[in-house]
Formats: structure tokens, C-alpha cells, sequence
């Protein structure tokens, strides 16, 4: 008795501390966003790139836009994202991550912090990397072009390493139609 107590209390810790992290990863994520991505158009790929691409032309916020996409990569991925557990975070996060970039977007500077491009890169691709890290220490990940990758890769056997630089480089060549080849050059920088 007293250890099933202590067994649930165990897992109680645990979950509690990865939902911390994947709630602070997911706010460094929604922050990266609104400072270092969408004021200079520069993105690493991803549904964020897309997002950027998508708000020129859509009367939508970009939380709701990522809400949606976010939405339609785990509809797509659902039978690669694993057990329910993993399934919820990954809701979790895509939730909070869409949320916080309306929410925050009032209390974060409009034109981002400097206008400095190479600075954007490099410290949007640190800011991002940290969201992401901390995501995935909370045993998650955000429901972005890594479940479709993953789908790709079950399916064909190509190594899901190889399967995000094809992505992320696409939706890279996408920016620089859009937005010019220095943003897509900046963009392969914070990748």
C-alpha cells in the first residue's frame, strides 16, 4: 500500500514537472515568435515560417493561424504520436504555444527588440532552441513539421534528420519568394 503511495506521488512529481517545462518552453517559443521572427520575417522553417507566409494574406491572428496548423499536423500524425500521454502534451503545448503568441504579443516590443537581422538570427535561433529543449525535456514536442516528418519517415524509411532539413528548407525557399533571399539566408541561420 504505502508503496503504490509512493509510486503515485513519484508520478505525480514527474508530471507536474514536465508540464512546468513544457509550459515554460512553449512560452520561450511563443516569445521567440513575437521578437525575433515576425517583426523581421525571418523564420527557421517550420509553422512558424508558414504562419508568416499565411498572415500577408489571411485576416487571421498568427495564434489562430498556428492553432489551425498545428490542428491539421496532428490530425495527419495521429497514429505516429505514440501513446495518449504523449498525445495530450503535444495538444498541451501547440494550445499554449498558439495562446501565447496573442496573448504576449501586447507586452513584447511590436518591432522586436533591434533591427539588426544577424542579431535576430542568432538570438531567435538560441530563444528557439531553448522553447524547443525544454519541450523536450517535458517528453513532448510541438505539433509542427516534426509530425509530419515523422509520418514521412515511417513510411518510407528516410531518417527523419534528413526528412526535417527537406522540410524546413522548403518552407525556407517559401520565405525567400515571399519575403526576400536575406530573410531566407537569416532563417537557415537560426535553423
Amino acid at each position: 500500500m504505502i508503496e503504490r503511495i509512493s509510486k503515485n506521488r513519484k508520478r505525480i512529481i514527474i508530471t507536474a514537472k514536465d508540464y512546468s517545462l513544457l509550459t515554460i518552453g512553449a512560452i520561450f517559443m511563443a516569445i521567440n515568435f513575437n521578437v525575433f521572427m515576425s517583426p523581421t520575417q525571418i523564420a527557421p522553417g517550420g509553422i512558424g515560417g508558414i504562419v508568416l507566409i499565411l498572415t500577408r494574406y489571411l485576416r487571421l491572428s498568427e495564434g489562430t493561424l498556428f492553432l489551425i496548423l498545428q490542428a491539421i499536423m496532428i490530425a495527419i500524425g495521429f497514429r505516429h504520436l505514440g501513446r495518449f500521454q504523449f498525445l495530450v502534451r503535444v495538444i498541451y503545448v501547440s494550445v499554449l504555444y498558439s495562446l501565447g503568441v496573442d496573448f504576449l504579443k501586447p507586452w513584447l516590443p511590436a518591432a522586436g527588440i533591434t533591427n539588426d537581422l544577424l542579431l535576430n538570427s542568432v538570438y531567435g535561433g538560441i530563444v528557439g532552441g531553448i522553447g524547443s529543449g525544454l519541450i523536450f525535456l517535458g517528453r513532448s514536442s510541438g505539433a509542427g513539421t516534426n509530425v509530419i516528418s515523422r509520418a514521412i519517415q515511417m513510411r518510407t524509411g528516410i531518417p527523419i534528420s534528413q526528412l526535417y532539413i527537406y522540410i524546413d528548407g522548403a518552407i525556407i525557399v517559401l520565405l525567400g519568394f515571399f519575403f526576400g533571399w536575406d530573410r531566407a539566408l537569416y532563417g537557415m541561420m537560426m535553423l
